[in-house]
């Protein structure tokens, strides 16, 4: 059985003075803070490379050409709508402390990218307008404004594209980071809990079992939900899938891959809780 234990702040006496600690929790806060999904980061990485490759193949078309089709260049020139669509998905995002400096640059990356995407959609529409009536002359100095906006708006898009590898990357990283740290605090809790005289003599310890939280934040998530609710169906999918992720874990006992479906059915628990309350899962199971 895991446990979560809370202590009252306490005294001890160092060089003769009394020292007053703050109360104690476990988990702290990095255990309970969950981080970007993974699956959301690639999808928009799958957003920016389909906008990359619809500025090449405008770049094909009127690459060294003297006659273009404008109908041609008119069906390939796209509307900045994925760029868009990855802009918004970003500022509705929520993150753990530790990513909240990637997903603000990310986020800035994708404005950038969005901008310089429509300002080549626009030059190149003008040109198509123009057509087939521009005289040799302009038509030369259009179609290298025309590369130059796909230059700029090529690079920021490709910037953009390595800022969520590496948000993607972080995001790995932290949510191995989280259970290595989890495992350490399981394999440390009965040394505390056998071992240390403070706890031992504090009638303040109390022992919570940290899946009974979770169940009891899920039926809260509902309550406050309401029956109606778009996102009804979702949250009764994820305590379905987390209470048979429990009851595996009582039967065999846990390990590496019952924690990382555990821990991906916490995040979309807190997504929804996040984006239809504006409060964490981790609030709604009083943790």
């Amino acid at each position: 059985m895991s446990y979560i234990l809370i202590l009252k702040p306490f005294s001890v006496m160092q060089d003769n003075k009394v020292i007053s600690l703050p109360p104690l929790t476990f988990p702290p806060a990095w255990a309970v803070e969950l981080p970007l999904m993974n699956e959301d980061i690639r999808q928009l990485q799958i957003k920016v490379q389909q906008a990359l490759e619809d500025l090449s193949q405008v770049a094909a078309i009127v690459d060294g050409k003297r006659y273009i089709n404008s109908v041609l260049l008119a069906g390939k020139n796209k509307e900045p709508k994925l760029l868009e669509e990855v802009q918004n998905e970003l500022r509705n995002m929520k993150c753990s402390t530790d990513q909240t400096k990637w997903l603000d640059q990310a986020r800035t990356l994708a404005d950038n990218a969005y901008a310089s995407f429509d300002e080549c959609f626009r030059v190149t529409t003008h040109f198509v307008n123009l057509l087939p009536n521009v005289k040799e002359a302009e038509f030369r100095r259009h179609i290298i404004n025309i590369q130059k906006c796909q230059e700029t708006a090529k690079h920021k898009c490709e910037y953009l594209n390595n800022h969520l590898k590496q948000l993607l990357n972080s995001s790995d990283a932290l949510e191995k980071q989280t259970e290595n740290n989890l495992i350490d605090i399981r394999s440390y809790q009965p040394d505390i809990q056998e071992n240390s005289s403070l706890l031992k003599e504090s009638p303040s310890l109390a022992k919570v079992d940290i899946f009974s939280l979770y169940k009891a934040g899920v039926k809260k998530l509902i309550d406050e939900l309401g029956n109606d609710h778009s996102r009804l169906v979702d949250v009764l999918t994820y305590e379905a899938r987390l209470l048979e992720n429990i009851d595996e874990k009582e039967k065999n006992g846990d390990y590496e891959g019952l924690r990382a479906n555990r821990y991906e059915i916490l995040r979309g628990l807190n997504r929804v809780a996040l984006e239809e309350l504006g409060k964490s899962f981790n609030e709604l199971c009083g943790i």
